[in-house]
């Protein structure tokens, strides 16, 4: 870029090179052509990260809840869910306490953070999962009313054969990348129609070894 830049000074100034250089979409754009991808192949290998909005939600004292900010198909990925593990979840997101009873006495009591209401789990597994996805932590579970089922990604750059093959002690291995749950929806969903997921809040992942 230098040498564009150079040729240009030399022959228009400075200034004229620099408008030069932003007509032709930017230094990084001109060395790199290949980055730019058409619609299609996005589609193909991404995921649109603003399908789902943020509002209040319609289902009494539901506080806020995830919207469609568009009109989506039966069979759409409606978001993507990049999944954090944490072993022994359970067991991390647990809180010791002491209550003193009415004779001062010291009580044990239990509870658990309120990141551990937001974690996905296996029965069989002592990993949690969080999902990172963009206003999918906003997704109610719908029960009957579901709209939406999470299925794992079969985008050929994450290796999610790969992290299922693992034993939960080895997941670190693995990033979020590899570990990707798509939010397909199961009817049409008209704009700001609000989603509901099959199973959220603990929900059950299967694919998950021991």
């Amino acid at each position: 870029m230098v040498k564009f830049f150079k040729k240009h000074a030399e022959k228009i100034g400075e200034k004229a090179a620099n408008e030069a250089i932003i007509d032709v979409g930017g230094s990084a754009l001109y060395n790199n052509p290949e980055v730019v991808k058409d619609l299609d192949w996005l589609k193909m290998n991404g995921y649109c990260q603003d399908n789902l909005i943020a509002g209040i939600s319609t289902i009494a004292h539901a506080g806020r809840g995830a919207f469609a900010a568009r009109s989506m198909k039966r069979g759409e990925v409606v978001s993507a869910m990049p999944l954090v593990p944490l072993n022994n979840g359970e067991d991390a997101l647990t809180i010791f306490d002491d209550e003193d009873d009415p004779e001062g006495r010291g009580i044990p009591t239990l509870s658990y953070q309120l990141l551990y209401n937001y974690m996905l789990e296996h029965p069989q597994s002592s990993t949690l999962f969080f999902p990172a996805g963009a206003i999918t932590n906003y997704i109610n579970h719908g029960g009957k009313k579901a709209n939406v089922k999470m299925l794992w990604t079969t985008k050929a750059w994450s290796n999610v054969e790969g992290s299922h093959e693992t034993s939960v002690n080895d997941l670190s291995q693995f990033g979020p990348i590899d570990m990707i749950l798509e939010l397909v929806a199961t009817r049409p969903i008209k704009k700001r129609k609000r989603s509901y997921l099959i199973m959220v809040m603990n929900g059950k992942l299967r694919g998950i070894s021991t």
